[in-house]
Order: C-alpha cells, then sequence, then structure tokens
C-alpha cells in the first residue's frame, strides 16, 4: 500500500486542477479542449488504478481487476495519444475546430493516429498473468 501514496496525491491534485479548471468560464477552442480531455481521461485513469490495486490486495480474486487494468492501460495509451496532439497545437498554433482536422492536418499525425488506435486495439488482446497481491506485483501487470 505504500506504493500507492503516490497515485493517491495525484489523485486528489488532478481532483483540485479538475474542480478549479470546470469551474471557471472559457472559451471553446481545441487547446482548451484537448485540455478538458486530458483531466478526465487522467482522473479515469488514477481511479482505475487505485480501484484495481486496492481490490487485488483486499477483494476476492475475481475477474473485475483484469477489466479495470485493461480499462487502466487504454486510458493511459489514450492520454498520451491526447497528449501529443495537444503538444502538436500547441507548438504549431494550429487553428482547427475539432482534434478531425489535427488528425488530418500532416502525414505524421496520420501515422501517429494509426499507431496508437493499433496500440489501444492490441490492449484488449494482450493476456495477463495471473494477479496476485502476495507477489510483488506493478499496478499495469502483464
Amino acid at each position: 500500500m505504500k506504493g500507492l501514496l503516490f497515485t493517491i496525491v495525484s489523485f486528489f491534485f488532478i481532483l483540485l486542477l479538475s474542480i478549479s479548471y470546470f469551474s471557471k468560464k472559457s472559451t471553446k477552442n481545441i487547446r482548451i479542449r484537448l485540455y478538458r480531455y486530458l483531466l478526465i481521461v487522467e482522473m479515469i485513469l488514477l481511479v482505475s488504478e487505485l480501484i484495481s490495486t486496492i481490490w487485488i490486495i483486499y477483494g476476492p480474486y475475481s475477474k473485475i481487476p483484469y477489466v479495470l487494468l485493461r480499462i487502466h492501460w487504454y486510458t493511459g495509451v489514450l492520454w498520451f495519444t491526447l497528449l501529443y496532439y495537444y503538444s502538436v497545437v500547441f507548438v504549431s498554433e494550429i487553428k482547427t475546430g475539432g482534434i478531425k482536422d489535427i488528425v488530418k492536418a500532416n502525414t505524421r499525425s496520420k501515422i501517429i493516429f494509426v499507431l496508437f488506435a493499433i496500440g489501444n486495439i492490441a490492449f484488449f488482446f494482450v493476456p495477463f498473468s495471473k494477479i496476485n497481491a502476495n507477489d510483488n506485483f506493478s499496478y499495469l501487470p502483464g
């Protein structure tokens, strides 16, 4: 459980940041939308990590941690995808209305989209080994 301390603190930090962010009035441009998506995905990422780890340690053996860990992996890849596109928008000052326009902007963005899509699909087929709380396990076993 000592290893979860950083995750718990991160969760509360992101929670405070999200409350602050969503409570203010903002304009609707692509940077703000991507940042909003990053916050939401990060919350899902941290919650899935906390629940699955606590379930592995204290809960009965079931398939629930496996589902949560797959969600955790998927949201991790999704977060990196959004971070890439946020960086592209931030650095290149793209003026667009949606993520589809960023993906279509150049060949590199299209290739990155295809690679991230393949990665997301692959995570649903990667087998996980048996998760046991008595073993030394990471939050993303498999």
